[in-house]
């Protein structure tokens, strides 16, 4: 709001916005754990993670299809900053704590802290202040968090 104004972002739908994406998602998360019922529904957290993911990349390909099929030209520079943002800052995060003499166990750590975004309340900010357009970027970065995710698992078996 500092840069472009209470004119063009309003104040109160922000605030709004935001009690949605994280005051609701804890108060559920609460309640969930104070009745008991988080651990009898952990099985199911991978397949809600994963639709979670799909319904927010689903929805900004959906609203804006013509950018992914009519321009896919216009994406590569946001896949670059994706791709370097995710491999290849691993990649220096990595090298970094090895020389500094880091273990495994905290490497991996750094790398996920360094490399993770919340891109579905990027997605979810940018939908509601911003036109679907601004989305795009935050679907774009989720497949290529994505995809990093899995290569990590292949990845860390073989780190030193």
């Amino acid at each position: 709001m500092a840069f472009v104004g209470t004119s063009f972002i309003q104040p109160g739908r922000l605030l709004l916005t935001l009690g949605e994406l994280i005051a609701i998602p804890f108060g559920v998360a609460y309640l969930l754990r104070r009745t008991g019922l988080a651990s009898r529904l952990e099985k199911y957290r991978g397949a809600v993670i994963n639709w979670g993911f799909f319904v927010v990349v689903y929805t900004i390909v959906g609203l804006n299809q013509d950018a992914f099929l009519a321009q896919p030209l216009t994406l590569l520079p946001i896949a670059l900053i994706a791709f370097v943002s995710t491999f290849g800052l691993g990649y220096l995060i990595d090298r970094l704590a090895r020389f500094l003499g880091r273990d495994k166990p905290n490497r991996i750590s750094l790398i996920f802290l360094g490399t993770r975004k919340n891109y579905g309340m990027a997605a979810a900010i940018a939908l509601a202040l911003f036109s679907p357009r601004g989305a795009i970027p935050a679907a774009v970065a989720t497949v290529f968090a994505v995809v990093h995710f899995i290569w990590l698992n292949f990845w860390v078996k073989r780190m030193v």
